[in-house]
This record gives structure tokens, sequence and C-alpha cells, in this order.
């Protein structure tokens, strides 16, 4: 089963960022259901196009993580904040506290001990107890806002992902049912007591599910890998609030599963459903900031961003950088993979955050050129012209202009 999460994951990996001015017209209806229908069908044919996404782009601001022995950094894999903390998982599963000027605070340390954690699944910061919790395997574990541990307790069932909300916390839990992956939504108190089970479907692929879970005012929405509708819930009211339509592009719908009977393991024939030519499915990966909407499809094993403002206009496509060249702070080539890709990580305060690489961007000729304008401060630029190489990656937060 890990075998097949970790290719996933690596496909999932192999992102390729960027946008194109591709639909200019309505997207969206709304049934009796109350679900609002996004129509990528029109989309598709030009989402390979390209668009500067400099222009797009309304404000950016850049954080310097301090740099010392205890806080280096690989790249950036999630990031999660409280009022007055920054908490972060690097691609290597470091896991380092920042304060809100990026200054370092803390380490939690890797290993076997009650304080410690062996892999973390899932994290979040309870703003309403002051507590950071992570999901070590099958174990909760509570810390202080600073990094001090507090207690652990174990759970009988797998969470994929955490958030909390003002009465206790949303859940995303998977267990195996013969070769299928049974996915639900459960919702606990402070106390990881259980108020409320709904499952949301059964499918083999579904061992692969990936789930977001983002807070939007009271609003909690949650989206899954290869699942084209995204769940509203509110208290411990869950309902389907988006689907996505691909019409013609739309992936085939069936793939054979079977379980190994000498090790017992699920094995799908992953080509037969995510390799086949201009067919699209939806990643899962989902963010809504200041009245616009992200997201990624796949096709072929690579993902196309689309962004979408209250409006219902969609933009996707290729990333080109214009003269100024901003776009270089959420976009760059990965060197694995040689596509260009953005770390678009979550959102604080109303701002898109993301992550660049002090070593990339000094190897980058736009740092030289770059110049004070409404978009980023003579401050912000400074900051980034006094990068070395030896430093820990930058924060980038952004906003693109709601009406592009």
């Amino acid at each position: 089963m890990k075998f097949f999460s970790n290719l996933i994951i690596c496909a999932l990996l192999c992102i390729v960022l960027g946008c194109n001015n591709s639909n200019n017209s309505q997207s969206e209806n709304s049934n009796e259901n109350g679900i609002t229908t996004i129509n990528l069908e029109e989309l598709i044919p030009s989402i390979k196009e390209e668009l500067h996404f400099d222009e797009l782009i309304d404000k950016i601001k850049v954080l310097k993580l301090e740099t010392v022995d205890e806080s280096l950094l690989g790249q950036i894999f999630k990031i999660k904040f409280s009022s007055n903390y920054i908490y972060i998982i690097d691609q290597k599963g470091q896991f380092k506290i920042f304060d809100k000027n990026g200054k370092y605070v803390n380490s939690l340390k890797q290993g076997n001990g009650p304080s410690e954690y062996n892999y973390i699944l899932a994290y979040t910061f309870n703003e309403y107890k002051k507590e950071l919790v992570i999901v070590d395997y099958k174990t909760i574990k509570r810390f202080t806002e600073t990094g001090e541990y507090i207690s652990s307790e174990p759970i009988s069932y797998s969470i994929n992902d955490i958030i909390a909300y003002q009465n206790g916390y949303v859940l995303f839990t998977n267990s195996n049912v013969d070769a299928n992956m049974e996915c639900s939504i459960k919702i606990t108190d402070f106390d990881f007591k259980e108020i409320k089970t709904t499952k949301l479907y059964n499918h083999p692929i579904g061992m692969f599910s990936n789930s977001i879970l983002n807070k939007n005012d009271n609003e909690i929405l949650c989206s899954l890998t290869l699942h084209d509708e995204m769940y509203s819930i509110q208290d411990t009211i869950i309902q389907p609030k988006y689907q996505l339509q691909f019409g013609q592009y739309a992936y085939p719908t069936k793939t054979e599963a079977k379980v190994n009977e000498s090790n017992g393991i699920v094995e799908i024939n992953l080509d037969e459903y995510l390799n086949v030519p201009n067919k699209f499915n939806y990643n899962g990966n989902y963010i809504e900031c200041n009245n616009i909407q992200y997201f990624l499809i796949n096709s072929e094993y690579t993902a196309y961003p689309i962004f979408r403002n209250k409006t219902g206009k969609i933009i996707s496509g290729l990333y080109t950088p214009t003269t100024t060249g901003l776009g270089n702070l959420i976009f760059s080539e990965n060197s694995f993979t040689k596509k260009i890709e953005a770390h678009i990580l979550g959102t604080n305060n109303n701002y898109f955050v993301s992550s660049a690489l002090s070593e990339t961007l000094i190897q980058q000729d736009f740092l030289t050129k770059l110049t004070a304008s409404d978009q980023i401060s003579q401050t912000d630029i400074e900051t980034l012209k006094s990068l070395t190489e030896d430093d820990n990656p930058i924060l980038v937060f952004w906003q693109l202009k709601e009406d592009f």
C-alpha cells in the first residue's frame, strides 16, 4: 500500500504550473441541489497556451526565514499558520517553527519517544485551544504553540488531513475495505470523540486519495484527489458544493483493481487510469483565497492550474515571464523534472502563500533587474537581493487581481 501511495505522490509532484487566459465566459451554474457546476470542457483545448502570469499579480510580499544551524530547511512541503507562528514541514520531513517575522523558534524531533514523531501524516493549529496537533501514523500528539510537548493518544483509524474548527476537529479518514478504499469525513470534539461520520465513496483508485481541508470563514471545504466533487462542511452538515465537469475530456470511470494474494497489496494498472491521452481529472489540490479559487487538473501525469474568480471566469495555461519577472518568485524550474512548477502551499491573511529556494532565485538574472512598483516594495526587493545560496527558502505572499 505504501508503495502505491508513494507512486501517486511522485506523479502528482510532477506539476507544470502557469496561467493562460483561456475562457472569458461564465463557467458555472447551480442545480436544484445547490451544487455549483464548474464546466472545464471549453477550457481544456487551450490549456497549454501561454499567459504572462506576472500581469495578473496585484500584490506580492516576501518573508525571509532566519537561517541558523537548527533552522535549516529543504524545499517546503507543507505550511500552517497561527496568529503568531509559522509551522513548516520540508520535503525531508523536518518540522520547524518560526515566528510571524521569520525568526526561528523551535523544531519537533524525529524519533520514537512520546514527544517525537516518525512521519507526520497531517497537522493543524487549534486557535481555540492554542495547541499544535499532529497526526503521527495512528497517534495524535499535542504541543504548545511553540512546540513544547503536551500529550499523546492512540486512534484506531488513518487520518489523511485534519483541521480545527470552533467545536472540535474535522478529519478526512480512509480505511481498506476489500480491494477498495473507504473515504469518510469525521467530525469530533476537541478530545477526538466522534460526533458524526459521513462516508463519501468507495473506489479502487481511492487508495490514492489525498484530501485537502481548507477553512474559509465558518465553512470548511474538502476536496479529494481523482474525485470531481468538493464538499462544504458547516457545523455537522456535510454536502457537495462544487462539481467539476470535463465533458468529452473526462477520464474513464472504471479501472481494474486486484488484491495480490501473496502480500495483500491492492494492485492497479496506473497507466490504464492516469496515462490516457487528452483525458483529464482533478488531482485534489484546492485553495480559496480573496474570492479566487485555485485547483489543479491532471492529464498524463502532468497537472495544470486553474484560477477562477467570483464571476466564474477561468484562466489556466503555461507560465511565461514578462520583463518584471515577479512570477519567478512563484514559478521555477524543478531541477529533477525540468518543468516549471509552483509551490502554492496555502493562504494567510487573504494572500496565497508560496515558497522559493534562495539558491534558485540567486541563479536567476531577474533579481538584479527588480525595481519597486505597486506590486512589490523596495524593502522586499532589498530583502531578495540580500539572499545568499545558503539561506533558507523564502516565503512569498501574493494576491491576484480579482477581475483578471
